[in-house]
């Protein structure tokens, strides 16, 4: 799926927003380090991008959504509270199965 990238290899600006908002709640000043201690839980998921990467490292992006959906299902804190989690998720019109797995677990959780 090469419309996720603009020839200049970034983003298209459908999915800047996403980027913005993560980085804007990195820094936020109520931001905590301390898992316990967390109100709301971020997860970032670029499908978009991973999708239009393609294959890296010999992963491929389903490989990299389930690997994410995996790391998340054995979270201390997502087994604790699943709905506390916001699955930050950026993803175009076109995109055949951004999320993979890790939209199915969000979907279900």
């Amino acid at each position: 799926n090469d419309s996720a990238h603009q020839r200049d290899g970034a983003p298209p600006i459908q999915l800047a927003h996403g980027l913005w908002l993560y980085q804007a709640l990195r820094q936020h000043p109520a931001r905590t380090r301390i898992p316990e201690r967390a109100a709301l839980y971020v997860v970032p998921a670029y499908g978009s991008l991973s999708e239009a990467t393609g294959g890296c490292d010999g992963q491929t992006h389903l490989n990299r959504m389930e690997a994410a959906a995996s790391a998340l299902r054995t979270s201390p804190w997502f087994k604790a509270a699943p709905r506390r989690h916001l699955l930050l998720a950026s993803t175009l019109p076109e995109d055949r199965n951004a999320l993979g797995a890790l939209g199915e677990l969000a979907a279900t959780s």
